[in-house]
């Protein structure tokens, strides 16, 4: 038997992870067998443990190739010189990035949403159960640290500019994980997240230009 090459071996164990994730989103991972990947994948078992041993270092490299690293470089923007506009962006660039890459959407859903991935693995890329409460005193920090930079022009409180971005933000992503074929509700939640952060910097002529729009 001719020995395999190295493209061939890295397609094989893309092959798993693209068949590891997908038995991950639809049926969870308590749920998911090595012979049920196998089998979508096209491969053996033994491929599987060949390339990545068992069941939960499969998932840890499925979470890896996604990339989540979103509290962290959300933690960092906080801290940047101007903290609204650089949360502003990234929040923005989250959404985007979401909308257009499968891998992170379905990665998302299993850490995120479906609760079942070990808190070893979902609290080093997405801080796990206790994401929601984190996100939002993350924006609360952000727009509390932008108050002190100047950038807020409102007087509405920082508590509550932190709860509408929190909100229309994680309806964004739900969307974006559940709906991704919806680019209107994408849209407009872009165009929400947009306006509060245009309340937030006083551009009262961005706000009545959203006002102005046509439906």
């Amino acid at each position: 038997m001719a020995r395999r090459t190295k493209a061939e071996a890295q397609e094989t164990r893309e092959q798993i992870l693209d068949a590891a994730e997908l038995c991950f989103r639809d049926v969870g991972v308590a749920h998911t067998t090595l012979a049920m990947v196998a089998a979508r994948a096209g491969c053996t078992r033994g491929a599987i443990y060949w390339h990545f041993g068992e069941k939960y270092e499969l998932l840890r490299k499925v979470v890896e190739r996604a990339h989540i690293l979103f509290y962290a470089e959300l933690q960092t923007k906080t801290r940047n010189a101007e903290p609204i506009a650089a949360v502003h962006k990234f929040l923005q660039r989250s959404l985007e990035d979401l909308q257009s890459d499968r891998h992170l959407r379905n990665v998302i859903e299993v850490v995120l949403f479906r609760g079942e991935c070990p808190e070893e693995i979902s609290n080093e890329f997405a801080m796990g159960k206790d994401g929601a409460e984190k996100l939002l005193l993350l924006l609360l920090c952000a727009f509390d640290a932008g108050k002190a930079r100047g950038e807020i022009k409102t007087g509405i409180p920082m508590e509550t500019l932190a709860c509408l971005a929190f909100f229309v933000f994680t309806g964004a992503l739900r969307t974006c994980i559940f709906m991704p074929a919806n680019s209107w509700m994408v849209k407009e939640g872009l165009t929400a997240l947009n306006l509060i952060f245009d309340i937030a910097h006083g551009n009262t002529e961005a706000c009545n230009e959203c006002l102005r729009r046509d439906f």
